[in-house]
Parts: structure tokens; sequence; C-alpha cells
């Protein structure tokens, strides 16, 4: 059974960093991509491949391939994660997430074939070449090339300074705020937001203790 992702963030990159849940809770982090079944649901529930694309990547879930691919999937996730968490550009995290992330997108601008693309007789247009994965379309490792594309699309892009972690600290998901005054709180306010509301609700409800002891009346 494929699982089902809560893609709230507004980019397919950021919805990939947050596929580690709770990542900074003591309990623990909740790992979303336990299988590479997993990683090929998220991307094609995200748009980054396409229902004909991922059928023919299921056939290969069970290849040693696959296994290193989803290895590989959650390395270039934790470098951007480290990247977009880690606010210091010294920081020695966010240096050697650098190196990795140039090398995920390296790997994956290697596997691209230029192909003609003949163009339509009605708009009378001679032929043109397009960007493909050729070969390597049912290539187990494309999932991780497709993700490595759209990052770095997002990381050299003007859109990173709309980049933002969602203000409660048990959840910090990722999510591209697109309000016009850049202030958009939460991952969803359905999930975060409303919750957050109805602790701060609670609180103000809550009376206070006395000096004797005994609860202080509320003012309503």
């Amino acid at each position: 059974m494929s699982r089902t992702f809560q893609l709230i963030a507004g980019h397919p990159v950021l919805d990939f960093v947050n596929t580690l849940d709770y990542r900074f809770r003591d309990a623990g982090a909740i790992e979303l991509l336990a299988s590479y079944a997993d990683l090929l649901s998220f991307v094609r529930q995200s748009g980054l491949a396409g229902e004909h694309q991922s059928a023919a990547l299921q056939g290969t879930s069970h290849a040693p391939v696959a296994a290193k691919a989803l290895r590989s999937a959650r390395e270039l996730r934790e470098a951007l994660a480290a990247w977009f968490y880690t606010a210091d550009e010294e920081n020695p995290l966010r240096l050697e997430a650098v190196k990795t992330l140039e090398r995920c997108f390296l790997e994956a601008d290697r596997h691209r074939q230029l192909a003609l693309r003949p163009a339509p007789r009605e708009r009378n247009e001679s032929l043109r070449v397009a960007w493909t994965w050729g070969r390597f379309e049912n290539h187990p490792r494309l999932p991780v090339w497709l993700i490595a594309r759209a990052a770095a699309g997002l990381l050299t892009s003007k859109d990173t300074n709309r980049i933002h972690e969602c203000k409660s600290a048990t959840c910090r998901w990722l999510f591209l705020d697109m309000s016009r005054n850049h202030s958009r709180r939460w991952c969803d306010m359905q999930l975060c937001g409303n919750r957050m509301k109805a602790r701060r609700f609670q609180r103000r409800l809550k009376p206070e203790p006395s000096p004797s002891g005994l609860p202080v009346p509320s003012k309503n």
C-alpha cells in the first residue's frame, strides 16, 4: 500500500525535506521514506514524475540498486535540511551540505540527454531538441535525479528568501511563504496553526494561583 504524503509546503523540494517528520523532536523523528516504494509515491504525488514513469519504476523496487537509490535520496534530503535549517554560513554542516548537493546536482545532469523533438506541422516550426532522460528513463535512481534537478532550481532562485519553517517547535516543517507581507507562520493552518491557537486559548483560560495557593477567579 502506497503512502500518502501531506504536500503543503508549496514546493516539492520542501515537501521532500519534510518527509523526515518531527525532525527535532526529543522522542525521535519519524521516517516517511521507509522504502523505495515510498520514494516512488512521493515523486508521483508531488508531480515530479508521471503515472507511467512511476509505474515503470515500480518493477525495479526490489532490486539492490533501488535500495541504494533510497539511501541516496535520504542523503540528498539531509543535505538540503542542513542547508535550510542552518543559518550560519560558516557552519561546518552547511559547508559539507554544499559538497553533497553539488555532487547530486552534477550526477543528475550527467544522465540527461538531448533528443530531437519534431515540431507540430500546423505551427510551421523547424525541428528542435529538448532535454530528456533517454535510456535512463526507467533507471531506479531517476527519482533522486528528479528531486536533485528541482532542488538545483530552487536553491539558485530568488524564492530561497521565502523559505520558512513552521513556528511549532515540535513540527518545524519547511514551506514557501508566498503571502504578500511574508507573514505566514504555520506549515498548515488546519494542522499546527489551529493546534497552537487552541493551546494559547487554554493557557488564557487556566486560572493563575493566588499567594494563598487558591486559584484566582477569572476576569471574565
